[in-house]
């Protein structure tokens, strides 16, 4: 009880007034809607509507659907309500963000059938996340040209009116923002008695809080390349909605796209896809190089290539090196922020390695959003490539979506050399009463070297666990005790990897999950060290 009360403290501690008092009126208030008003008619835009970006999912055909990198058989309506489907796959049903794959089969009648088999306030799909998503969806489908059913359009206005009452205050993170730009397409494009309430609320929602998601170094303030994204379209949605109907776009959101995309070019390796920090998956969103193409279709410049070189993104706590063939991606930084912490992990000093377009050293990834054993796991320390002291976590993520204790930055730095990068690094996610236990890391990347310093401070005899994955591609080589040849199919000798004499060393096999509900076998090292602090180790990776 004593741990659980601990737990919760340092959960609700860090939330914000307007948080505490949505969670508080969320558990009292019931949300109600009229579901006799008037059916609206739709505005046309005076001006030009841009193609959207393409997303990963789509309708083949009656029943088959591709969501999330997987192929499904629905057994529609039924299927509205199915829960073993997985949380994330109902979401994105409920969502229609199907409606920008290649195909989406028979969209129309797909949202009749939604509307006729989800009543007002039942089931999954009224989440005030989903209805977001599928009030612009809908609403975006119809300025792409295609007309919209009155049963459509009167039920678009009762979740206008039904997500009024249940808006993101309680997490006030990305879902805040979506909850705006729904309410921004709803007043444009829906002629409705409430449009200008919903107009107000939305600049409200997007002015107050929407626009400070974005941190002054351009990254989404939740920490998640992969919500990143999502936040990006989001923001490239409303400049799309603005100019079709001829209105301003105010210069905070044109400043905040710009910084996003420069930050998404920093988070990417050079295979064009994004680094699997935190709560991140693949084949959730549009592509880096698809939300790039939308950006440029709505007038702004490609985002050029990232530099090589060293670029620390301070707010954010991310640092990339670029050099020869190498481009590493480093989370120096805290975990989340302290209010919004329910997609962070506990990967405080981890790392990601690129050689050319081959990712090598890797994150896990993430493949589930309810399994409770396989979501603590993925979001555990030894998930991660970084250091494990006595088997705890850095950070104290519990749930599925809790984060107690959190591990903090206590000292960073930064250099550039003429032939080096270097990147530090030390967090205090150890410490324990009356033992001050730091974990220090150093990065060092050369031209044709990577060298990693772990140092551990304190006092006391302790077991120490440092961690490397490496991508499916790789295959691993024992050339010596504590020396691996890292190969691929195309490469016998991709690079070799060294580690300190002084640590126990073997190869496991794990699984990477690059998306959800995705497992592909792995093989990680860990190299294993107990005794006495203080104590360092070296790692070396050479190509």
């Amino acid at each position: 009880m004593l741990k659980t009360a601990i737990r919760y403290y340092y959960q609700i501690r860090p939330l914000k007034p307007v948080q505490l008092y949505a969670r508080l009126r969320k558990r009292l208030l019931k949300p109600e809607i009229n579901a006799g008003c008037p059916i609206p008619d739709t505005r046309p835009a005076p001006a030009t509507w841009v193609q959207p970006a393409t997303m990963p999912h789509d309708r083949l055909d009656e029943h088959r659907f591709v969501m999330l990198g997987e192929e499904k058989a629905l057994d529609l309506p039924a299927d509205w309500h199915n829960r073993d489907l997985g949380k994330k796959w109902l979401m994105e049903l409920h969502t229609f963000n199907l409606l920008w794959g290649d195909n989406a089969y028979c969209a129309q009648e797909l949202m009749l059938d939604w509307v006729s088999h989800n009543e007002p306030l039942q089931g999954p799909g009224w989440h005030q996340y989903m209805t977001s998503q599928r009030i612009s969806n809908w609403l975006k489908w119809n300025l792409a040209g295609h007309s919209l059913p009155a049963a459509v359009r009167g039920s678009l206005a009762l979740q206008a009116r039904h997500l009024m009452q249940v808006l993101a205050y309680d997490e006030t993170d990305h879902k805040l923002f979506n909850n705006g730009k729904a309410l921004l397409f709803a007043a444009c494009v829906l002629d409705d008695s409430d449009s200008a309430r919903w107009r107000d609320k939305g600049w409200q929602l997007l002015q107050r809080y929407g626009l400070e998601l974005v941190g002054e170094d351009g990254g989404y303030t939740g920490l998640s390349p992969m919500y990143h994204c999502s936040l990006l379209m989001d923001m490239l949605d409303i400049v799309n909605l603005l100019r079709a109907y001829e209105q301003a776009v105010p210069a905070a959101l044109d400043k905040a796209v710009v910084d996003a995309r420069t930050w998404l070019t920093a988070l990417c390796h050079p295979d064009g896809d994004i680094a699997l920090f935190n709560d991140a998956a693949l084949q959730v969103t549009a592509t880096p190089a698809e939300i790039d193409q939308y950006a440029v279709r709505l007038g702004y410049a490609p985002s050029p290539p990232a530099a090589r070189g060293l670029l620390h993104l301070a707010d954010s706590g991310f640092a990339r090196m670029a050099m020869g063939p190498a481009t590493a991606l480093l989370d120096i930084g805290r975990i989340a922020p302290d209010h919004a912490a329910s997609h962070g992990h506990a990967d405080t000093l981890t790392f990601e390695l690129s050689l050319e377009k081959q990712r090598v050293v890797v994150d896990t990834g993430l493949s589930t959003y309810e399994r409770m054993p396989a979501r603590l796991q993925q979001r555990g320390t030894a998930a991660h490539n970084t250091l494990v002291l006595d088997q705890r976590n850095s950070s104290d993520v519990w749930g599925l979506f809790k984060v107690g204790r959190r591990a903090s930055i206590v000292e960073s730095q930064q250099d550039t050399l003429d032939h080096s990068l270097h990147v530090s690094a030390a967090h205090d996610g150890y410490c324990r009463p009356g033992n001050k236990l730091l974990h220090h890391r150093r990065w060092e990347m050369t031209l044709d070297t990577l060298s990693i310093t772990d140092r551990l401070t304190g006092r006391g005899s302790h077991t120490a666990e440092i961690l490397y994955h490496f991508h499916p591609d790789i295959s691993l080589v024992q050339q010596a005790d504590n020396r691996f040849a890292l190969a691929t199919r195309e490469r016998e000798s991709l690079c070799v990897i060294e580690l300190d004499p002084a640590l126990q060393v073997e190869a496991l096999p794990y699984e990477y999950h690059p998306a959800f509900n995705r497992a592909i076998p792995a093989t990680k090292l860990r190299a294993r060290y107990q005794g006495q602090l203080p104590c360092s180790f070296i790692c070396q990776l050479h190509w």
